[in-house]
Formats: structure tokens, sequence, C-alpha cells
């Protein structure tokens, strides 16, 4: 699996220096962006989102984007780009890894092999989901300077409870989150990771939910916690993600094609 996720990727011997500067805004998408983020926070609707644009708009004289324009505008900025997948119609599997180039689903349930294809008649594929990557999501927040600084808690208490540690062998030892714990220790002592102030702790989490009552559907959600953060901010849902959702119907089978 780890070898999967890496594919080709290897890591540079010198650090990527070049850093891309962002562009300046325009009015318009400035407060085409204000008004796209109100929104969203507000749960809003589409037309109350094109009503409320409209007020906006003739209440400052300036052009407020469509709501499709500000959506593409916002992926621009953050580069953040949702990416479609192959999986099989009963949810068994995704068509990703070694399974990338197979037509019909191998996955065995109860010793019977699903054996369902991956294509139409058409040749276009029977189910797909969407994922969004998690390292563009990190590397966003890395790009702006408030959540930056609160991606360093985890490593702030580490440094905090090494020192202690140094400090003194008789030391009782307490523990408040996971940037404290001996668990984090280990890892940073004697499997020589976490080394570096940026990496990225993460907490994976997956159920199922029942989102329709006439209809059996099993979506499974993939929520990814980041350890780095503060405890007391980590779990909202603004600061947690969600990479990707099995649309089902049923719940996945081989879960680590889909991971």
């Amino acid at each position: 699996l780890k070898q999967n996720l890496k594919g080709a990727y290897t890591c540079p011997i010198v650090a990527y220096q070049h850093v891309e500067q962002p562009r300046q805004l325009t009015t318009s998408e400035k407060m085409s962006l204000e008004h796209y983020i109100a929104w969203r926070k507000s749960n809003g609707t589409e037309l109350a989102y094109k009503l409320h644009a409209q007020v906006l708009q003739k209440a400052t004289k300036t052009e407020v984007l469509s709501l499709y324009a500000v959506k593409r505008l916002a992926m621009k900025l953050s580069r953040l780009k949702a990416l479609k997948f192959d999986i099989c119609p009963n949810s068994c599997m995704a068509y990703t890894g070694g399974s990338a180039t197979m037509t019909a689903c191998n996955f065995e349930k109860k010793s019977v092999i699903c054996n369902e294809p991956r294509y139409n008649k058409k040749g276009m594929p029977r189910a797909q989901m969407i994922y969004v990557s998690c390292l563009d999501m990190i590397r966003a927040m890395y790009a702006n300077a408030e959540t930056s600084t609160l991606l360093r808690s985890r490593d702030n208490m580490l440094k905090r409870a090494l020192h202690l540690l140094n400090q003194s062998t008789d030391i009782i030892r307490t523990y408040s989150d996971f940037g404290d714990s001996a668990v984090q220790q280990h890892l940073y002592s004697n499997l020589q990771i976490f080394r570096d102030p940026h990496d990225i702790a993460l907490a994976l989490s997956t159920d199922g939910a029942q989102l329709t009552m006439k209809k059996q559907s099993n979506t499974w959600v993939a929520i990814l916690i980041i350890l780095n953060l503060p405890a007391e901010i980590r779990y909202k849902t603004s600061n947690t993600m969600v990479p990707f959702i099995v649309p089902g119907p049923q719940s996945p089978g081989n879960l680590e094609s889909f991971i």
C-alpha cells in the first residue's frame, strides 16, 4: 500500500526553492470570494447566492461573479482539483494502483467473485467517485499565514515535551494530546518520523451512512483529522478533510483500493 501511494514519487535531494507569488486580485474577485465564503458558511441555496449577489452588486457598483465563476476562481487560487476514479458499480473496489487497468471487478465475497464490468457498452465507466488530494489541501493550508502557524502546534507540543524530559528523568509525565504523547515521542526518537516541523500527522476515520430513507444505499465517508492542529479546533467541520466519498450502494469491499 505504501508503495502504491508513493507511486513514482522520489524525494528531491535539494528542497524546492521557487515559490510562485499569488497574483493580485481585482476588487470584483475579492468581493465575489468574500460573498462566496459567507454564502458557504450560511449553507445558502444557489438562488440565495444569486439574489444576494444582485443586491451587493447594486449597492457597491461592483460586479459579483456568478456562482460557477467564483467556484472556478477559488479552485484556481487554492489549486484544489477534483479527480474522478472508476469504481465497481457495487462499490467493491476502486480501479487504482495495481487494479488500474482491470476491466472487471475481481473482489471476492463469500467465495463469490463480483465480476461486474467496469465499462458499459459505450466504453464509459459505469460508476465513479470524486477524490480531492489531501496533499493539495494541506498545501493550500500552508499557503495561508494563519493556518500555517496552527499546523505547527503538534511540533511545538513535541518540543516542549522533549525539553521537559531532557531536564529531568524523574518528571511526572502528563499527556494532553497527540503532540506530547508517548506515541509521538516514539515515532520521533525511535522511528525518525516527524523530524521536520512541517510534517503532518493524520487520523483516518471511515464509516457508512444511510443518506436517504427511501433508498437502500450505504454511502461510505472517509474523514481525515489533522493532528497538527490544536485539539480545540481540529474536529470542527471546517478543519477536517473529506478526500473522498464512496457513493454506494454497498459498503466498500477492498477499502485500501479507495484510499
